[in-house]
């Protein structure tokens, strides 16, 4: 496996030191002060003026380092550290000649690449509080450039920044949407500024973030990679190498506004590009049927002694697959499940159901094993659940007698196995990669994910005409699987509701995101930042996720609910029992006018 830049010791300089060199002031809500002026490297340097306007409108507490009259990174206009197949490519701490190229400062790294950084000022009104870098990176060797970390800039601020909601780690992704984070500050003049990254191409994707010592540091260095950031392990894995003799470019705003701004309003521009470039696609747009989904479970915790190492059912009914008396007892339960959440279904009004765990749970390892190629397999003796894959059909055919879309759980990972002589499966496990241990992953994860899902959908279509899947375990929260596998799958798959575990906003183009509601958040139901992104031709987004409920969580979040379900969100419930927050379910629909 190659290094990476934050884990080796010839890699990108995190010093948050204050060098003791002239610092120029820069207005944070307005420009005036910001002037394009000779100094070392001519007009390729965005310099400001320590006297005229910024003065005068008593912004001095906001600033740029400048070394030697441009944006400063101790010692130097920017630095960077570069990565190989075989390693470092440079040691950043190693200061190239600097010099001006065509209106961009530049520096050649030992032949092997090129950087160029091209300061501008906004243009028009719209941009008149706006500063842009413009970064041209060459890679002139016969390998690519895998990982780079580039310290673009050093800011420095009147005290502590923070995001909107008050977390001072401030990254940006657009892995998954417009690349933004919010710093805002106190002092004298409160203000904020808004870094973002202007590319909206997801096949161009990159991380930026405001590094700092601690939460209290007012200095911070602003830095852009195409990797996932090791200091941070909820971030994204993009992939965007540069190519062996090849030219990448990407641009970074500063965006100098009021305090706690709206994205969706400073960055109306990225937003609309976004949603302009990954529109809503028919699987969501055409949806109009936002009744509730039912839910049905198998699984417990419960062995019987080893009776039962699929878990079926729970401890009380005794189930002992072992004999063939107990696999029928067993096989007439599920079909006593089936019924009994058939006559949920209808007291609910529900348009489907999803199984999550038709696999059972024998290996701990692959619990909600998401493949049911593994359980209807053709040869029922190799089927990592015998007993229900000789009824599985018979299963999902009851729901579809009574007139109700069909769904499983599936998962971007490949179910893995052990098998004994016999062809007894004895062991199974997930693997997000198709490694196991002794070889690197596959280069385009994204593109072995989606492989696995499409094969999933296609087994499960084909053969039981399921249309609902919820996507376990597509990621983690802060780096789920691209949002462009979704959007393919919906392409191939448009008569198909994709529910993913984790989402982006990208996700919402093309897929109805799973949220629990005993975890909301302003982040956890559809935001505002979505459907103001897609706000649909009538006003309405068309944009909507699938709520899983309990009746704790719905009582405190009621009227968000409520509204919610106005608004289009589908609610989950548990159809096997009388679970209790059935009537509050229904309650929620007839006052939402659903």
């Amino acid at each position: 496996m190659m290094s990476h830049p934050h884990k080796s010791g010839v890699g990108v300089s995190h010093s948050m030191k204050r060098p003791g060199r002239k610092r120029y002031s820069l207005a944070a809500a307005w420009m005036a002060g910001v002037l394009f002026t000779g100094g070392a490297f001519g007009a390729a340097v965005l310099k400001v003026s320590g006297t005229n306007g910024v003065a005068g409108l008593g912004r001095t507490d906001m600033a740029f380092n400048f070394q030697d009259g441009s944006p400063g990174v101790d010692g130097a206009p920017f630095r960077i550290g570069a990565y190989g197949p075989q390693g470092p490519i440079n040691n950043s701490n190693a200061i190239p000649a600097f010099k001006e190229d065509n209106g961009s400062i530049a520096a050649d790294y030992d032949g092997k690449f090129t950087v160029a950084v091209r300061w501008t000022l906004g243009t028009g009104a719209l941009e008149a509080n706006r500063v842009y870098a413009d970064v041209t990176i060459t890679n002139r060797m016969p390998t690519p450039i895998l990982d780079y970390t580039l310290n673009l800039l050093k800011l420095r601020f009147p005290s502590p920044v923070a995001a909107n909601n008050g977390n001072p780690n401030l990254r940006a992704y657009n892995t998954g949407g417009p690349g933004v984070l919010i710093a805002n500050y106190g002092g004298p003049m409160p203000g904020a500024l808004v870094c973002d990254l202007e590319g909206i191409d997801a096949t161009e994707p990159l991380l930026m973030k405001l590094e700092r010592g601690n939460a209290n540091d007012v200095e911070g260095m602003l830095n852009v990679m195409n990797h996932h950031d090791y200091e941070d392990g909820g971030s994204p894995y993009p992939y965007w190498p540069i190519p062996a003799g090849k030219t990448i470019h990407f641009r970074v705003g500063l965006r100098f506004v009021a305090p706690l701004p709206d994205p969706t309003i400073v960055c109306k521009d990225l937003f609309a590009a976004f949603a302009q470039r990954y529109p809503a696609m028919a699987p969501i747009r055409d949806w109009s049927d936002r009744r509730p989904i039912a839910q049905v479970f198998f699984e417990s915790d419960d062995t019987n002694g080893g009776r039962n190492p699929r878990k079926w059912f729970d401890a009380s009914q005794h189930v002992d697959i072992t004999t063939p008396g107990g696999v029928k007892r067993f096989q007439n339960m599920v079909f006593e499940r089936a019924h009994a959440a058939i006559a949920h279904m209808k007291e609910m009004n529900a348009q489907g159901v999803v199984t999550w765990d038709v696999e059972g749970a024998e290996f701990p390892a692959s619990t909600y094993m998401g493949d049911a190629s593994k359980l209807a397999t053709a040869d029922p003796a190799q089927s990592v659940a015998p007993e229900m894959a000789a009824i599985v059909d018979k299963y999902f055919k009851i729901y579809r007698d009574a007139g109700y879309r069909v769904g499983l759980t599936i998962r971007p990972q490949r179910v893995l196995m052990e098998q004994d002589a016999s062809g007894h499966v004895t062991r199974a496990w997930e693997n997000d990669d198709n490694w196991d241990w002794k070889s690197d992953p596959p280069a385009d994860l994204q593109a072995f994910w989606q492989n696995e899902l499409e094969n999933k959908i296609r087994y499960a279509r084909q053969r039981w005409g399921a249309t609902l899947f919820y996507i376990d375990s597509n990621g983690d929260p802060g780096s789920p699987v691209s949002f462009l596998v979704m959007r393919n799958l919906a392409a191939e798959f448009p008569d198909v509701l994709l529910i993913p575990e984790q989402s982006t906003m990208g996700y919402y183009s093309a897929s109805a995101p799973y949220r629990q509601l005993n975890m909301l958040s302003p982040d956890n139901i559809v935001s505002p930042v979505v459907r103001r992104t897609y706000p649909g031709l009538d006003g309405r987004s068309p944009c909507f996720s699938v709520i899983n409920p309990t009746i704790e969580s719905m009582s405190g979040s009621w009227p968000q609910l409520v509204q919610e379900i106005r608004e289009g969100d589908i609610l989950f419930f548990r159809a096997w029992y009388d679970a209790p927050e059935l009537p509050a379910i229904r309650r929620a629909y007839k006052e939402a006018g659903k």
